[in-house]
């Protein structure tokens, strides 16, 4: 299972309509990732904002 969810409502795709996994890791933990064993959401630098 995951540690970090992030849900948006698009994801960046290709002109044949693959995912741009590589465009994803490279945007990393954002202030809306979730984070699983903390049971809160992070900012960039993996600080608990919210739990």
């Amino acid at each position: 299972m995951p540690r970090y969810f992030d849900f948006r409502e698009s994801l960046p795709k290709t002109e044949t309509h693959r995912i741009q996994k590589a465009q994803l890791k490279q945007q990393g933990i954002t202030p809306t990732t979730w984070d699983r064993d903390k049971g809160a959401l992070v900012d960039s630098g993996r600080n608990t904002l919210r739990s």
